[in-house]
């Protein structure tokens, strides 16, 4: 958008058709196609993926419950991944926010809501010890990921 309320497609040509929903366009620097229009951004050091702004940490050490408590000062939660294209989307081993804290076995995630999608690796979850309660994405070294219960006391480089 070289200025408010000029809307060009990424190769710079002008829109010729519009049909944006009721009270849009808020001029913000991009749009996200939901069958009426609305334009959409993310802040920065966020990264869009369908109606989602996500935010990687790479460099905190956190348990579940911190990593949790960090999300929620910063207005989120923990990712929920409703399908497998989230999941692939996502490409590092990393804490969600999925967990069977409330009742073992039936995992939700940290916004409260049911899981709608499970990618389990072989055997999981095992709730191993009788205390794994929250759960990792772990990304292989061939590029594929897994859902892995695990403590959640134990610290994670990663969170989402």
């Amino acid at each position: 958008m070289a200025q408010d309320g000029a809307f060009k497609w990424v190769d710079n040509t002008d829109i010729q058709f519009s049909n944006w929903n009721s009270g849009f366009p808020k001029n913000t620097e991009c749009s996200l196609s939901l069958s009426l229009w609305s334009d959409f951004h993310c802040d920065e050091g966020y990264l869009l993926y369908g109606n989602y702004c996500y935010h990687f940490e790479a460099e905190m050490s956190k348990t579940w419950q911190e990593a949790e408590a960090y999300c929620v000062s910063q207005s989120g939660h923990l990712a929920s991944i409703p399908n497998q294209e989230t999941t692939s989307f996502i490409t590092v081993s990393l804490w969600m926010g999925g967990h069977d804290s409330v009742t073992e076995g039936d995992y939700l995630w940290s916004d409260g809501s049911a899981l709608s999608h499970t990618n389990w690796g072989p055997g999981e979850p095992n709730d191993h010890a009788g205390r794994e309660n929250c759960v990792e994405l772990v990304t292989t070294q061939n590029g594929s990921s897994y859902w892995n219960d695990i403590f959640c006391d134990v610290s994670a480089s990663k969170e989402l």
